[in-house]
């Protein structure tokens, strides 16, 4: 499950370096036991990128033959400054940069351009978000590992 955190014109992702691979995902990751898919959004959010957040509504499901699904929850931003807490992934950072979690406000109009994973997801978002709206309900697509973008 992910978080989609729109502010002022911008959503926040996590730029990420791995190994020569440059890209950014949302924030998000698995839920623990005894935690609802929201309370897992809102303590991943804090974990990765500090921020506090209201989780709304799930608005994207991408459903991945043999690969298991994907669920993006809207979130409204609370407060805080963007930066990462001192779970596991900042311990795998590498001081030369070859490894890089860094949560960022990235501009929409700056999406196009970017490799925001899922690729299914970044299309969906720009070609949905309209003044500051998303579609009631939430959008599913299912597709094959073949179709898999990436």
């Amino acid at each position: 499950m992910e978080a989609l955190i729109i502010n002022d014109g911008k959503i926040l992702a996590i730029h990420r370096k791995n190994y020569g691979q440059e890209y950014w995902v949302l924030p998000g990751g698995g839920w623990e036991e005894n935690e609802t898919q929201e309370e897992g959004v809102a303590r991943e959010v804090w974990e990765e990128t500090s921020l506090k957040v209201e989780v709304i509504r799930p608005v994207f499901s991408l459903y991945v033959k043999d690969d298991g699904q994907k669920l993006v929850y809207l979130c409204k931003y609370s407060r805080g400054e963007p930066k990462l807490g001192d779970f596991n992934e900042k311990k795998t950072m590498t001081p030369d940069g070859n490894q890089l979690y860094e949560p960022v406000w990235v501009n929409i109009n700056e999406l196009p351009s970017i490799k925001l994973y899922t690729l299914e997801f970044r299309d969906w978002f720009l070609e949905n978000y309209k003044s500051d709206l998303l579609p009631d309900g939430v959008f599913e697509m299912k597709i094959t590992k073949d179709q898999f973008r990436e």
